[in-house]
């Protein structure tokens, strides 16, 4: 990250963040309502962290026994950004499950923000750019043609750790543009 973004963010941290929760609270809400649901939690951590430098991680509640022959799964946050209402939703059904008994045949696994980069900065698709819910390839079979993806590449691509930031949006679309028209690059 260049300097000149890290003040950016610095300066309007809460101006773009203010109106949403905030990653860690939701999932420190969703953990207290596993738990108390007398849930087993497993954490996967990601290797990144969020808008606010916290730890990101997709936690895993299983209620009832694991080897039962029926098994309910209920997921959150496949478009990240939707994963604070997905949350709620899964948060209210373990409270509801306090108040009763899993029949022995099923077992219950909650899995909390499967995207948890998107949930954290607000974004549909993964640190990758990838729609989870469209963005599916079918590996066993040979893979689509497009010509046209590298003109909108440095558009739509999430910079790596370690990796050079990729050219601003406004350089990038004109890049684009050029490609699409055929142009030389200046």
């Amino acid at each position: 990250m260049v300097e000149s973004d890290r003040k950016f963010w610095k300066e309007n941290m809460n101006r773009y963040f203010i109106e949403a929760p905030g990653f860690t609270a939701q999932r420190e809400r969703f953990i207290e309502a596993a738990l108390a649901a007398g849930a087993d939690l497993t954490e996967f951590q990601h290797p990144m962290r969020g808008p606010r430098g916290e730890m990101l991680a997709t936690d895993v509640a299983l209620i009832g026994d694991p080897l039962a022959p029926k098994r309910f799964i209920v997921i959150s946050g496949t478009h990240g950004i939707e994963g604070y209402y997905g949350s709620e939703a899964q948060i209210a059904f373990l409270h509801s499950l306090q108040k009763r008994a899993l029949p022995a045949d099923i077992c219950v696994i909650v899995v909390h923000l499967i995207n948890p980069w998107g949930t954290a900065w607000l974004r549909r698709v993964n640190k990758d750019n990838v729609d989870l819910n469209r963005n599916y390839v079918a590996f066993n079979e040979p893979l689509p043609d497009n010509a046209r993806y590298e003109a909108f590449h440095d558009i739509s691509s999430v910079p790596r750790p370690g990796r050079s930031r990729p050219p601003t949006r406004r350089r990038a679309v004109r890049n684009g543009d050029r490609k699409i028209q055929g142009s030389p690059r200046s």
